[in-house]
């Protein structure tokens, strides 16, 4: 054959060039490498010298400040170091009515009323805070952050656009801003936020929020909201490679899952789970920030108590029953008094009622009342009046409430477990209707917040300091003082079940009460948690099958009658004490858990059940003996040999005799129409 031969001096030149162009890309590799360390170092350089001029401006405003003025500052840190929190709150109002430019003194009155349970006081310090100091960013995450608490998403929603305008090299206004669009069902605005940011200002020099990974990740979840598929894996690809958060790792797994890869998505969780051992703490961390950030909007049907008051009368007798009588104000006032004269001569202390705000927190927004007048009307208007519980059950004399967790997978369909760990929420002072005692809310109430600077020197030693979702904006310094003062009047479960059994009660009826009640209360929700709000697709984030814990507040009365008191969209997931730890830390393990076991499977149908039998009620025994029940007939996956392997894949990388999830009681949850 008559074939072409191979110029050897034009093959050389091929590879010369082909060299000389590799060599290229190698330099402008490396000039490229080069300019991101001196566009790196040049910030940091920027930095510091911001941090430096705010250093020498803080010190020369500290020397021109009046003597009375350093003196009430001085005096309110003591108080803080002694966790006097009273005195503290007193001389920081006194140092901000001597100065009100003094914006750290607002900052820190700000996070101190907050944490004593008055979040709408501390609101207008912290707004004063960064209209004084239009440079104090904290200010304005921190108001934003309380407004979210009360429920004042619109107003949160301002003050983040503020703080975007001001600062707009800064990643942290942009994540607030996109998630409180999401949480009021604003995506698209959320996505147009986040682009925005991204585009790196008017003239590209703003790159710091480009860079963030928490930006691109929740860009990708917005995206997914909206129904994209590639966009969302591409950015979550990325910022996987930038930082290793389990968050970023689960979405990325979803996201092969929903593209139908599961082998990808499969092989990624068993990797994550491999680790979970390893890094629990962060796990549990991580679920915390879910649980707040990337949940339902829809879930204020019954998280707020107006809401939920609203919702169980319009579903029926039978799950109306399930709370006290109540009345909106204003416009239930005419039935308030009605209620008021058919209660007369029931008891010295006679009508009783408990107002309550749609949103507050911590007992903060609740006041136990016995005297009702027209004035009543306007006073309590947007708050919802229900009747006292009169006689309740009580432990050592005092009243209690049980806190329990409900962890939820999707909601199309909704899987739906409750814990049988759980807290009992003790009152510090003995129960009395005592006309003297009724504003005494050491007896009525028994939210943490309030009793937690009572003394109760049997449980100080369990006492550690610490913050919560719902507390962050609380600093290390303060949050250190405040863990000095004050008892611990939590205790878990297992003490009400020891009780119930010296009276001659069953612990398990009282369970399963507790566990129908949580149920009718799903029912009655599922409708609206499966309703499109704004352009919030509920059946787009049930693909994500995201865990969300909830917390539900109970009280029991003498007859052992289970009473719903509020749902908490937001509970404290981070532990206060060891009753805590023990109780949130296996909840939060649970529910990351059950995550991992769907994961990397195409839906909720496929979800395997604990291998703990989900009907043995975990209850001590008359002896004594604390041990679970390790009963238990594992239940594979029918006909998905790829699931299979996956749960025994991840059945290898647990201690086998601490199932995680076997603490949870499966709930069975039907739609009430």
């Amino acid at each position: 054959l008559n074939l072409p031969t191979v110029d050897p001096v034009l093959s050389a030149r091929l590879v010369s060039a082909r060299e000389a162009l590799e060599e290229q890309h190698r330099m402008q590799a490396l000039e490229e490498e080069i300019n991101k360390e001196k566009t790196k170092q040049k910030e940091i350089d920027e930095t510091d010298k911001d941090k430096k001029v705010q250093e020498i401006q803080a010190e020369a405003e500290e020397r021109e400040r009046e003597p009375v003025v350093k003196e009430a500052m001085a005096d309110a840190q003591r108080y803080i170091q002694q966790g006097d929190l009273a005195g503290a709150i007193a001389k920081l109002k006194r140092t901000v009515k001597l100065e009100p430019s003094y914006f750290q003194a607002c900052s820190q009155l700000g996070m101190l009323l907050h944490h004593v349970g008055q979040t709408e006081e501390a609101v207008v310090y912290a707004r004063q805070s960064f209209q004084y100091e239009r440079g104090f960013m904290s200010g304005y995450v921190m108001c934003g952050n309380m407004l979210e608490i009360l429920g004042r998403d619109a107003e949160a929603e301002n003050v983040y656009r503020k703080a975007t305008r001001t600062f707009f090299d800064h990643a942290d206004a942009w994540v607030s801003l996109a998630l409180v669009l999401t949480k009021q069902a604003k995506v698209q605005e959320g996505i147009d936020a986040v682009r925005e940011a991204k585009r790196a200002g008017p003239e590209g020099k703003m790159l710091v929020p480009g860079r963030d990974p928490r930006l691109n990740f929740f860009l990708g979840y917005m995206l997914q909201l909206k129904g994209y598929l590639s966009e969302p894996a591409a950015l979550y690809l990325r910022v996987c490679s930038e930082a290793a958060m389990l968050s970023f790792f689960y979405m990325l797994a979803r996201s092969y899952c929903i593209a139908k890869d599961f082998h990808q998505a499969q092989d990624l969780m068993g990797q994550i789970s491999a680790t979970r051992s390893q890094y629990l703490a962060g796990y549990l961390q991580q679920l915390s920030i879910v649980n707040w950030q990337m949940d339902l909007p829809q879930w204020d049907v019954i998280c707020n108590k107006i809401s939920l008051h609203q919702t169980l009368e319009s579903a029926g007798s039978e799950y109306a029953e399930l709370v006290p009588e109540g009345f909106i104000m204003p416009q239930d006032f005419n039935a308030l008094m009605s209620h008021i004269e058919s209660s007369e001569g029931a008891g010295d202390s006679g009508a009783l009622y408990m107002i309550k705000k749609p949103y507050a927190y911590g007992g903060s927004g609740n006041r136990l009342v016995h005297n009702v007048d027209m004035g009543c009307k306007s006073k309590w208007s947007g708050c919802l009046v229900q009747s006292y519980i009169r006689r309740p059950m009580l432990i050592n004399k005092r009243k209690f409430s049980l806190r329990l967790y409900c962890v939820v997978l999707g909601v199309h369909p909704m899987k739906a477990y409750l814990s049988r760990k759980g807290l009992i929420l003790g009152c510090a002072g003995e129960y009395s209707l005592d006309p003297d005692h009724l504003e005494d809310d050491h007896r009525h109430m028994s939210n943490q917040k309030v009793n937690s600077q009572h003394s109760n020197p049997e449980s100080e030693k369990d006492q550690t300091p610490s913050s919560t979702a719902s507390e962050g904006m609380v600093d290390q310094e303060i949050a250190a003082a405040l863990g000095k003062k004050g008892g611990d009047h939590t205790r878990t479960l297992e003490y009400l079940w020891d009780h119930l059994r010296e009276t001659g009660q069953n612990p398990e009826s009282v369970w399963t009460a507790l566990k129908e009640a949580t149920s009718k209360l799903l029912k009655v929700a599922l409708p609206h948690l499966r309703t499109t709000m704004g352009d919030f697709n509920p059946a787009a984030h049930s693909l994500l099958l995201l865990p969300k814990v909830i917390g539900i507040d109970y009280m029991l009365d003498e007859d052992a009658k289970v009473w719903l008191l509020e749902v908490n969209r937001f509970p404290a997931l981070e532990s206060r004490s060891a009753h805590d730890k023990d109780v949130k830390h296996s909840v939060l393990d649970a529910a990351w858990w059950l995550a991992f076991q769907a994961g990397g499977m195409p839906g909720l149908q496929n979800l395997p059940l604990s291998t703990a039998d989900p009907s043995s009620l975990s209850l001590p025994s008359q002896e004594g003996d604390d041990d679970k029940s390790q009963n238990g007939t594992s239940e594979t996956v029918n006909g998905d040999e790829e699931s299979g392997t996956l749960v025994a894949a991840l059945a290898a990388t647990h201690e086998p005799l601490e199932d995680p999830i076997s603490c949870l009681d499966e709930l069975t949850v039907e739609s009430v129409c």
